[in-house]
């Protein structure tokens, strides 16, 4: 999934080989692409700033860009051998960054269209990025398990990061650049300090592999995601919130939870109508009802990104 920079858009991929546009306002879809372009899963999509464009990465190898006002392609990016697994603007917009199941990365000049630098160095598939919010890099989780940092003004590795392991399946980046959590197959969520180059803190509760992981604005909790069905929240080093009642779809599509006073959360699929908090001996747990609010016939559904919404 992806948010736009406004927080007024969603855009999703699917394996049935489309992605949707949504505005969040009223949950109304704005357009369906894909049909007819894309011969395979759709894995990672973005959208610019502007909210003109939306981009889908997709198995068939292929990097379609589509124009949102016009509700047409506008054109495509082509050079992976293989599945194309995460895709992610540079902050500024200018790059857009793309990692794949042929063990690369790949650099492309949005406005130009051009493909400016292929990365290697990964021994395996490469599965998630991040990016600095200074323009300077990116990072990449690979089934190789290690994470590297990369230089975009260089066009090389910077250093890599070794720990998990399992596949690396996701990263997020704290907003100073200082910090990124990861989590795996291995079952744990890790922290890392970027300029010492170790782990801070390591995390598991999990019975299986960890799919994604967000943290809010003010870094006090972080929410995750496990292939289990699970959402669990946490006070950074220990779990505050055990979502312990399983979602009601096959894998965790969340998209919005408020962790305060105002306890509203919105799932892809559905969203929390009802919420009720109950003190245990430990912690403090949440009881949820959920209700359908997006409907999107599909074969099954790989959006396994978590946003938080001020």
């Amino acid at each position: 999934m992806a948010l736009s920079k406004d927080e007024k858009i969603l855009v999703s991929g699917s394996f049935d080989y489309t992605l949707k546009v949504f505005h969040l306002s009223d949950y109304s879809e704005i357009a369906t692409f894909g049909e007819g372009v894309h011969s395979d899963y759709v894995r990672s999509v973005a959208i610019t700033d502007d909210n003109k464009y939306v981009v889908s990465g997709s198995d068939d190898k292929l990097i379609v860009v589509w124009n949102l006002a016009e509700k047409k392609k506008e054109f495509s990016l082509e050079g992976h051998r293989n599945y194309v697994y995460s895709i992610r603007f540079t902050r500024d917009y200018k790059y857009l960054i793309s990692a794949s199941r042929d063990e690369t990365l790949k650099l492309w000049d949005f406005t130009a269209r051009t493909d400016l630098h292929t990365f290697t160095g990964h021994t395996a598939l490469v599965k998630c990025l991040a990016v600095f919010h200074d323009n300077s890099g990116f990072i990449s989780g690979s089934e190789d398990y290690s994470i590297k940092v990369w230089n975009i003004l260089d066009r090389r590795e910077a250093f890599t990061l070794q720990g998990h392991s399992g596949t690396v399946n996701t990263l997020f980046l704290t907003s100073d650049d200082l910090r990124l959590i990861s989590g795996s197959d291995d079952r744990v969520i890790k922290v890392w300090n970027l300029e010492t180059r170790s782990i801070e803190s390591a995390m598991t509760s999990y019975s299986s592999g960890i799919l994604s992981v967000a943290l809010t604005f003010d870094a006090k909790y972080l929410l995750t995601s496990g292939s289990d069905r699970t959402l669990k929240l946490w006070k950074m080093s220990e779990p505050v919130v055990d979502f312990g009642t399983k979602t009601t779809s096959s894998k965790p599509y969340l998209s919005v939870y408020t962790p305060d006073d105002d306890y509203e959360l919105v799932y892809l699929y559905g969203r929390i109508d009802s919420v009720s908090k109950r003190e245990s001996s430990s912690r403090t747990c949440v009881d949820i009802g959920i209700t359908d609010v997006f409907t999107h016939t599909i074969k099954t559904c790989s959006c396994f990104t978590i946003f938080w919404i001020v």
